[in-house]
């Protein structure tokens, strides 16, 4: 149940409250003294204490909007956001033009209060002052993809990139907004121009990686999570990421080093734990990738990840199905019931289903619980009875593809098959690469 989320850079949606260091002309000695030491105390998270000082700055010179704004910022700070609105409203007052205090009302709003529609107006109030005004695109841009609102959230962050194309963090999120969407190469474009502003970005290298895994191109994306790595030793994503590339591409040692590399960054982490399994599974060690899936279900339940303890439940119970004596006899009988389910249709019923173990049973002169039985101890073997549903549906897509068909439609294939059984992307492609490996083991050890 690997969740694949790209990484953001953190700089979005806290572009906000730049505190105002120069004193405007006509301040008297006193008002610019305590404005000076009120700015010190902001800096340095002193909120109270330059709270103080602004009250003083304005009892000597009241007329001055800067001295509210700073101290609407110090008020946000403290989390006193009835305070913040008032202050900024009053440099408002006194500068109807100020685009950084509508800018942080919207911000106030947004991300103190939680109401969302309120703060849009103040957001692009700050752009229609100020169209250079960077910081109110990109916090534009983030209250409306809590809204839900992609298409204007694109809009913004686009328009914002265009007014200062050096906000390496906004192109990385546009990637992050493609990648989300399925549109891989659009989201490698925009990785590719955080990289191009800003070089040493670990995440965008990371983050190009993903795409190209999920493109199915493991070998490009081995190499930007080796990049992502050595700018980010402690990246515990682009460990896992690169241990599932080579996972796709069957080296499942060396997958197995770099999951537990990753865990050498972080122990407790349930995705590392829960990929861990699978690569001991894969080199053939079953009671370590029963524990890794135990210990896996465990932190599982620390998150509150009740799919993520499924999946876990799934994999222990599988592993302890396992029967690697199982008899040839059965393992061709297991096969033809296999081959059966890739025969039925993409709308097949569970009626078919039954239909598909009585035709075998019948011809093999079994029960069809006898059939049932055959095809647990085959399917601990191999994979889960959904893990084989979704195979077929995606066979089935296949063979309803046209000639030549494009990479896109391949990825649409990927998502809907995805979309039916509420998987990622990456998911489907991983067990479908289990699949090959799986028939090519059959084929040498059955027959």
């Amino acid at each position: 149940m690997e969740k694949n989320i790209v990484v953001t850079l953190g700089m979005i949606a806290v572009l906000v409250f730049s505190l105002v260091f120069s004193a405007p002309q006509a301040y008297s000695y006193d008002a610019q003294h305590y404005y000076s030491r009120g700015n010190e105390y902001n800096e340095n998270g002193e909120y109270e204490k330059a709270i103080r000082e602004y009250e003083r700055a304005i009892q000597a010179n009241p007329n001055h909007p800067e001295i509210y704004y700073n101290m609407g910022s110090a008020y946000s700070d403290l989390g006193n956001y009835r305070e913040a609105i008032k202050n900024y409203n009053k440099a408002l007052s006194l500068d109807p033009n100020y685009a950084d205090a509508y800018n942080n009302l919207g911000w106030v709003y947004d991300n103190g209060l939680g109401q969302y529609q309120e703060a849009i107006p103040y957001y692009k109030k700050a752009i229609e002052k100020n169209s250079y005004q960077d910081k109110a695109y990109f916090n534009l841009a983030n209250v409306y993809e809590k809204l839900g609102d992609r298409q204007n959230a694109i809009l913004y962050l686009e328009k914002g990139v265009e007014k200062h194309p050096s906000n390496y963090p906004a192109f990385n999120q546009l990637g992050n907004y493609y990648f989300s969407d399925g549109e891989y190469d659009k989201a490698i474009d925009y990785y590719q121009k955080t990289i191009d502003i800003k070089p040493d970005t670990a995440a965008a290298y990371s983050n190009i990686g993903l795409a190209y895994n999920a493109q199915g191109e493991y070998q490009k994306a081995i190499a930007y999570f080796e990049r992502a790595i050595e700018l980010d030793p402690a990246s515990l994503k682009s460990y896992l990421e690169l241990g599932h590339a080579y996972y796709q591409l069957g080296d499942y040692q060396k997958a197995h080093e770099y999951y537990l590399e990753a865990l050498e960054v972080d122990p407790e982490d349930a995705q590392g734990n829960y990929a861990l399994g699978f690569s001991y599974e894969a080199i053939e060690e079953y009671e370590n990738a029963k524990e890794s899936f135990r210990k896996a279900k465990e932190l599982f339940q620390q998150e509150g990840d009740e799919e993520g303890v499924d999946e876990a439940e799934q994999q222990i119970k599988r592993l302890e199905d396992i029967n690697l004596d199982m008899d040839p006899d059965e393992k061709k009988i297991y096969y033809e019931i296999i081959e059966a389910y890739y025969g039925m249709p993409l709308d097949a019923t569970e009626e078919d289903g039954e239909k598909v173990y009585k035709e075998v049973a019948e011809k093999h002169g079994l029960s069809v619980e006898e059939l049932q039985a055959i095809e647990k101890r085959g399917t601990g073997l191999t994979l889960t009875k959904k893990e084989w549903g979704v195979l077929r549906d995606l066979h089935k897509r296949y063979e309803l593809l046209p000639e030549n068909p494009t990479k896109e439609r391949f990825i649409q294939i990927y998502r809907e098959t995805a979309d039916k059984y509420g998987l990622s992307v990456l998911e489907v492609q991983e067990l479908e690469f289990r699949e090959t490996a799986l028939w090519s083991q059959m084929e040498d050890e059955w027959f």
